[in-house]
C-alpha cells in the first residue's frame, strides 16, 4: 500500500462520519487494497468505535485511534498522531467536511507514481448542492498530499496552537514553503459537505499572536502528540 488517508473526527456525529465510510466502501477493491485509512477520534462524546460496532468495514484497511483527553481544538495533535502511526510513504490529511470519491483517490495514486520529489499537493473543492458557496472552486487551505518524510522534515503540525482555534494550516505551510514546492491541483476536486463541520468557536485571535511570534523567533515546537491515546481498532 502506498497511501494513507488520515481523517480526524470530533463530535460531528454518526451520519457525517458514515458519508466518508460509505464513499470509501464504494471504491473498487483493487483501489481499496492500495490505501490505508487512519481515523483519529479526538475524544468525542460518543466514541467512534462504538458508532462502528455494528457496521461492516472489513473490506477497508482501517485503523482507529482515540485521544483520551478532550483538548479544545486539538487539530494539530490529532493530525500528528495520524502521521506518527502512518505506515505508508505518503499521507493525505482530510477534514470531516471533505469527501474523496473514487476518481479523486485514483488521481492521488497517479500523483504519487509521477512525483519527482520535494512537492506538497493541494486540491480544489466543489460544493455540489450550492455552487454559490464561497468554497466552490476554491483550493482547500489544509487538505494536502505529502510524503511522510517531508511532513516530519517540515516539523509536523504546531501543537503550541492546541487549546485555541486557528492558524494550524498557515503555520505548517509557512514552514513547508521554505522546503517544498506547493502544487495546486485545480482540476482535482474534493467534495465539500456541510454536515462535517465541527461545532467550535472560530476565533483565531489568540493563535494569530502565537503564529506571528513563532515566525519572528523561528522557535517552532518539536514536542509532538502531548496527550494519552490508544488504538481502538
Amino acid at each position: 500500500m502506498s497511501l494513507t488517508i488520515s481523517l480526524t473526527y470530533y463530535n460531528q456525529g454518526k451520519d457525517a462520519f458514515l458519508k466518508h465510510l460509505e464513499m470509501w466502501k464504494s471504491y473498487e477493491q483493487k483501489l481499496k487494497d492500495k490505501i490505508n485509512f487512519i481515523i483519529v477520534d479526538d475524544c468525542s462524546k460518543e466514541p467512534l468505535d462504538q458508532i462502528l460496532k455494528d457496521i461492516d468495514y472489513s473490506d477497508l484497511n482501517i485503523s482507529i485511534y482515540r485521544v483520551e483527553v478532550d483538548l479544545y481544538c486539538n487539530i494539530s495533535g490529532a493530525m500528528n498522531l495520524s502521521a506518527k502511526e502512518c505506515k505508508t510513504d505518503w499521507i493525505i490529511f482530510a477534514d470531516m467536511d471533505t469527501l474523496f470519491d473514487q476518481n479523486f483517490s485514483k488521481k492521488l495514486l497517479n500523483l504519487i507514481e509521477e512525483d519527482k520529489g520535494k512537492k506538497v499537493y493541494k486540491f480544489n473543492r466543489i460544493v455540489p448542492e450550492d455552487h454559490s458557496n464561497h468554497r466552490h472552486h476554491k483550493i482547500h487551505p489544509k487538505v494536502c498530499l505529502i510524503r511522510l518524510k517531508d511532513f516530519w522534515d517540515v516539523g509536523g503540525y504546531e501543537e503550541d496552537l492546541v487549546g485555541h482555534y486557528g492558524m494550524t494550516d498557515p503555520s505548517f505551510f509557512h514552514r513547508s514553503n521554505k522546503q517544498l514546492q506547493t502544487v495546486f491541483c485545480k482540476k482535482m476536486f474534493i467534495i465539500h459537505h456541510q454536515s462535517g463541520e465541527a461545532d467550535i468557536i472560530r476565533d483565531p485571535s489568540h493563535n494569530i499572536k502565537i503564529y506571528h511570534d513563532k515566525i519572528k523567533t523561528g522557535k517552532w515546537s518539536t514536542d509532538h502528540v502531548r496527550f494519552p491515546w490508544k488504538k481502538v481498532i
